[in-house]
């Protein structure tokens, strides 16, 4: 009798992926296709018991062969690892099923594009038409035998968890199969990464808004903000939302022309960093923040890209629905706001349709979203990846983009994941970041004093010179610009608890650094043109951005950089026109192009013709009593 009733236990704790494996797949319906998954070889999943260690001790990870997945991250008992091999994965399940600290383990998924997602084993996400009553919300719930676990902010969203008689991927296919269900989905465990890796103090080390040639870099290898700022600093009346894990609400640069913001984890209006967070997140915020909005002009720190806009901050924790929340909040203040902005410095390698869902709800109530591209020498991650978004990529102060070279690639691919060593690389594809840092015989402790520390004060000097230096900006056809994104100076934690041990930090990196660059660009663009949309918006700084890197560009863009390395100047120095009719006659407007036409019409003789650097109406044009023609700079033209 007892062999039976351990037996019964032990198959209590089984993974519900082992009862349905063959059936993991559901409708995306924001992405209109199925998503199906597969069990991964290589990656697991462990819950760790109330009250128990929320993290395997190092020990025992050597003893099981495995490795933590995020080793920077905190993120409750969930803990995602790595096995060294299938075999490994194997025996660590076996293993840790009889662990009385484990709740339960199962294998992560790989899903339709190859990635690996780490899920709840017994919860899904659901958001319901808000326009639904939530006596009928609740009963669609309870009708698939679920229970509310959480409640989120965006009306209809929802955490559920699975009752003891339902199964994970049909009851998402149910939920789904509701009409006023517009997304259904896996609870994955983490989305986010930070994609890290005047008169003002140190505007001097601000390379990305002005190079002199800073660190060795390019002269002009930068963001050409001067002429935009004698356009405009920004307008009070424009709002940049930095989503990110929390702030120093009281910094000096930060504080003038910040508006209160919210917190998604704890549900409350003190968006303040957390410690808990971990070392590389919790000033993460405080960081991007700066490059966006910090003051100009104020003989202090450092001048952000749109120091007149104002700024919101508001704290995730990396999961989905604080990720969901808070896009959805930004949607709020476009009423109130003659522009707003998103800049959000995080990415991760999986599709979500509920993220998915909150940034097409965000547009298309008029917020520009700009998101990072990633920082992993790949591939463009989620959410920049949706066409709903500007997706950020850095370059170097090379004006190149920021790459760790093809032997960086090469060891990832073999799961190596180690940089160059002292004494051989193939520098081939590598940054001049890196090179220009890099001495065989010596480290200039002025050019990377952390990377000079990784040679001559720490033992684990492959990891220390990975997180400095090795990481390579993600590429690909979904990335719209660039931006700078390594040795970036900005706001810090004004405390010990920071990157540095003052207010200011000059090392800041990824494509986290480069994100706020664009999303502060954007904020300008509205702050002189607030008439215009998100698409519009994302069109000017395109077609304004500087094709640098030596790059091959095909109708304007390239994988490597996009549309290219972005410039404020041309964006705001190239202004596009707002016509208001009737006009007659015909008009020829250098270097510009036409992108719409509003609650206008041609007449039935008028003509319009694209010619090199010109667009040409021809003809009679009317655009009625409240019309608009919108012309915008070509692509293809140099601006000065």
């Amino acid at each position: 009798m007892r062999a039976i009733a351990c037996c019964i236990t032990m198959m209590l704790t089984l993974p519900v992926w082992s009862a349905e494996h063959e059936d993991a797949w559901y409708f995306a319906k924001p992405l209109g296709r199925v998503i199906a998954f597969t069990p991964s070889d290589r990656e697991l999943v462990a819950v760790h018991r109330k009250g128990a260690p929320t993290r395997l001790s190092a020990a025992r990870l050597a003893d099981l062969s495995l490795s933590p997945v995020h080793p920077d991250r905190h993120s409750g008992p969930v803990e995602a690892l790595r096995a060294s091999s299938p075999e490994a994965l194997r025996r660590a399940i076996r293993e840790l099923r009889h662990d009385p600290s484990i709740d339960t383990v199962y294998p992560a998924l790989v899903d339709h594009e190859g990635n690996h997602r780490h899920y709840h084993h017994n919860q899904l996400v659901v958001m319901i038409d808000p326009e639904v009553s939530q006596e009928r919300m609740l009963s669609i719930i309870a009708g698939v035998g679920c229970e509310v676990a959480k409640e989120h902010w965006t009306p209809g969203f929802y955490t559920l968890t699975l009752g003891l008689k339902a199964n994970l991927f049909p009851t998402i296919r149910r939920l789904n199969g509701h009409p006023e269900v517009l997304v259904a989905e896996l609870n994955f465990h983490e989305f986010a990464s930070t994609a890290s890796v005047p008169n003002d103090e140190f505007f001097q080390l601000q390379w990305g808004l002005r190079n002199t040639g800073q660190y060795g870099g390019t002269p002009g290898a930068d963001i050409n903000i001067l002429p935009a700022w004698g356009v405009t600093t920004g307008s009070p009346n424009v709002l940049i939302c930095v989503i990110d894990w929390g702030f120093d609400l009281n910094h000096p640069d930060l504080l003038t022309n910040m508006v209160p913001g919210w917190n998604f984890v704890e549900n409350n209006g003190n968006p303040t960093y957390n410690v808990a967070d971990g070392a590389n997140r919790y000033p993460h915020g405080t960081a991007c923040a700066g490059i966006a909005a910090a003051q100009r002009n104020n003989a202090i720190g450092i001048a952000g890209v749109a120091p007149g806009c104002k700024w919101m901050p508001l704290r995730i924790d990396g999961s989905f629905p604080t990720i969901v929340d808070a896009i959805n909040y930004t949607a709020n203040f476009t009423s109130t706001y003659n522009g707003v902005v998103v800049s959000g410095s995080f990415s991760g390698a999986g599709y979500s349709a509920v993220v998915n869902q909150a940034v097409i709800n965000a547009k298309s109530a008029g917020v520009t979203l700009c998101f990072s591209s990633g920082n992993n020498n790949s591939i463009v991650n989620y959410p920049a990846k949706l066409p709903e978004t500007i997706a950020v990529g850095a370059t170097s102060m090379c004006d190149e983009r920021k790459s760790s070279g093809t032997e960086h690639q090469q060891r990832q691919a073999n799961n190596g994941d180690r940089c160059p060593t002292t004494t051989s690389y193939d520098y081939n594809g590598v940054s001049c970041d890196l090179y220009l840092c890099l001495d065989y015989n010596e480290i200039p402790e002025d050019c990377y004093p952390q990377l000079w520390q990784c040679f001559n004060s720490t033992p684990a000097a492959y990891d220390c010179f990975i997180h400095h230096l090795c990481w390579g900006s993600n590429y690909g056809s979904e990335l719209s610009v660039s931006s700078p994104g390594t040795m970036i100076t900005t706001t810090d934690i004004c405390s010990s608890l920071g990157y540095s041990q003052g207010d200011y930090y000059s090392f800041f990196r990824g494509t986290s650094a480069a994100t706020p660059f664009v999303a502060g660009l954007a904020a300008l663009v509205l702050s002189q043109w607030p008439q215009l949309t998100p698409d519009e918006v994302r069109t000017i700084i395109e077609l304004t951005a500087d094709k640098v890197g030596g790059y091959t560009y095909v109708n304007g863009r390239c994988n490597e950089l996009g549309y290219g390395r972005i410039n404020a100047g041309c964006a705001l120095l190239r202004s596009p026109l707002f016509l208001s009719g009737p006009i007659s006659g015909t008009h020829s407007f250098d270097n510009h192009i036409i992108t719409r036409l509003h609650n206008a019409s041609l007449s039935s003789n008028a003509n319009i013709t694209i010619e090199t650097g010109n667009a040409i109406i021809s003809g009679d044009f009317s655009t009625g009593s409240t019309g608009q023609l919108l012309i915008v700079p070509k692509h293809d033209f140099t601006c000065e």
